[in-house]
């Protein structure tokens, strides 16, 4: 198997994966050789059979993890009244890398979807080396600032290979410190082919000089950016003028893909409306005139 997925299932009673790799070990063998994880558990258990997979997968390069499922008291950080941290993804699923001896996870593409990132720079910074990271995605994470901050200072490896990142962040209002630490992750990395940027605009956004710093390499941008989280509506904001997308067209000559949302633009940008997925309503520039 090169290829693995472990999803919530709504069969009663719930399979249980242990069992199942406990019965046949032969499972379990034809694990080591998978190279893509994608894991979307909803519970402890859930976790434990995760885990027993990434331990025998040795030579896993692609990853994906999502919180989605999983009740807040098993997918957020907590301390007790001791002052003690609880990380229980991190710990069901990773705890077994922090060991003695063991070895970071070499990825060259991650994916976190509902991942609390709080406490990260003490737990994913210690197993992941991102030296070899060429895709990165954080989907609505809790501090997603401290994932960039930990990989512009890493324990190992810098991630000079960055090709690919995608940020969502348009559902919590709260997370004010990521739009100003990304505009230094982006100042910090250069040689973006892909940047995909869906914010809340929190009173700072990205600058386009640190866009523009990856205009050489840049094929595809997209920059997204909210007024309120969760809004039905999905009442954005122009993240540039007419006069800076012009700037910013002209800094990117690989472009194949730009997709920006517009507030108030002159009828004569030529732009069609355009709705994706999330919910925003962007507008796809079509032609400058």
């Amino acid at each position: 198997m090169k290829h693995i997925e472990l999803h919530a299932t709504p069969h009663s009673p719930k399979p249980c994966i242990s069992d199942a790799y406990k019965k046949d070990l032969g499972i379990l063998k034809s694990v080591e050789k998978a190279d893509s994880l994608h894991f979307e558990p909803n519970c402890k258990a859930c976790l434990d059979g995760a885990k027993m997979v990434l331990e025998r997968a040795k030579s896993v390069k692609k990853f994906k993890l999502s919180g989605f499922c999983l009740d807040n008291s098993d997918r957020k950080i907590s301390t007790n009244d001791e002052g003690v941290i609880s990380d229980p993804v991190f710990t069901a699923l990773f705890g077994h890398l922090k060991e003695p001896g063991a070895q970071p996870l070499r990825l060259t593409s991650l994916s976190l979807d509902i991942i609390d990132l709080t406490e990260c720079k003490v737990n994913y910074a210690n197993v992941i080396h991102f030296e070899t990271l060429k895709k990165l995605r954080l989907r609505n994470c809790w501090r997603p600032d401290l994932f960039l901050d930990c990989m512009m200072h890493p324990n190992h490896g810098r991630a000079t290979r960055l090709e690919e990142l995608i940020i969502e962040n348009h559902e919590d209002e709260q997370e004010r410190l990521l739009n100003s630490t990304l505009d230094r992750f982006l100042k910090h990395n250069k040689g973006l082919k892909n940047l995909q940027l869906y914010l809340m605009n929190i009173g700072a956004l990205p600058t386009l000089e640190n866009i523009i710093w990856h205009g050489d390499t840049l094929e595809k941008l997209f920059v997204c950016v909210r007024k309120q989280p969760r809004d039905p509506n999905g009442n954005h904001e122009s993240y540039t003028t007419p006069d800076q997308l012009a700037q910013l067209c002209s800094s990117m000559p690989q472009l194949k893909q730009l997709a920006l949302s517009l507030a108030e633009w002159p009828v004569s940008m030529d732009c069609k409306l355009h709705k994706d997925k999330a919910g925003f309503k962007e507008k796809i520039l079509v032609s400058l005139q």
